[in-house]
């Protein structure tokens, strides 16, 4: 870590259950900064597939503004069961962390942006409209049809939902049956249709987990500027190192013209 970031844990409630998070921040700031909440993706945690989200708040950091990377409950390192997650219970903490992150006393609330990969780049969707001051977004690899596609890679791989107990084995995590009561009704293209807030797409364009469609939908969807950015090769969560300085740089290059 660099010697000008500083890093402060922060840990809230939400539904009696504790969410934890690391805000990243630059050193020598000098009056509150522009900031960005980072979301993880399905069955993820903040800090997984090789530090991904990490990477990219330090990179904030590096050009002064604060990052926000937490878990989701029933993720990472906060408190709560995966098979009692759902996707609504996901966007509730997005709010309330974004909350947090907007009242943070070295954070301009006028200036703020949200980040998203795969499956939390589904939940920064959705809440694009909720979210005040939002002058920003960014998804990666994002879902845009949830229902859809777990439904398609159950049949693929014989993971249906238990008729009985309800639960379906989402790679080795249960999902309960709120999550898929549920899932029908998540409809996060919704979020950005006729959106203002210049929204940026990364995608790999070997993505095996999410189409590359997916990614296109949101850009066709949203109103105001957006760019869809396609990275020849890459796979869903960028392995590899150009890929990697690729996104960063996109990435940190829209939030450094629109925040």
């Amino acid at each position: 870590m660099s010697r000008d970031l500083r890093e402060e844990i922060l840990t809230v409630e939400n539904a009696g259950e504790r969410i934890h998070g690391m805000l990243h921040l630059p050193d020598q700031a000098h009056g509150p900064v522009p900031a960005v909440m980072l979301l993880h993706g399905f069955g993820g945690s903040s800090s997984s597939d090789n530090r991904i989200l990490v990477r990219q708040a330090r990179c904030l950091s590096e050009v002064g503004m604060a990052a926000l990377r937490f878990d989701f409950r029933g993720s990472g390192q906060s408190e709560g069961e995966f098979s009692e997650m759902t996707l609504s219970g996901e966007m509730s903490d997005s709010l309330l962390m974004y909350d947090v992150l907007s009242r943070h006393p070295e954070v301009d609330h006028r200036r703020l942006g949200v980040l998203g990969l795969s499956m939390g780049g589904a939940i920064a969707a959705s809440i694009v409209g909720q979210c005040e001051n939002l002058r920003a977004a960014v998804l990666w690899a994002p879902v845009a049809h949830p229902y859809d596609l777990l439904m398609r890679y159950a049949a693929a791989t014989g993971r249906e939902p238990d008729p009985e107990s309800g639960y379906a084995d989402a790679r080795g995590e249960a999902v309960g049956p709120a999550f898929m009561m549920e899932l029908p009704l998540i409809l996060p293209l919704e979020g950005v249709v006729g959106t203002e807030v210049p929204l940026l797409v990364i995608h790999g364009s070997a993505d095996a987990t999410v189409p590359m469609a997916e990614g296109e939908a949101y850009v066709e969807a949203a109103a105001g500027v957006r760019r869809f950015s396609a990275i020849a090769g890459a796979d869903h969560t960028f392995q590899a190192l150009p890929w990697r300085a690729r996104l960063y740089a996109e990435t940190t290059g829209w939030f450094e013209r629109y925040l």
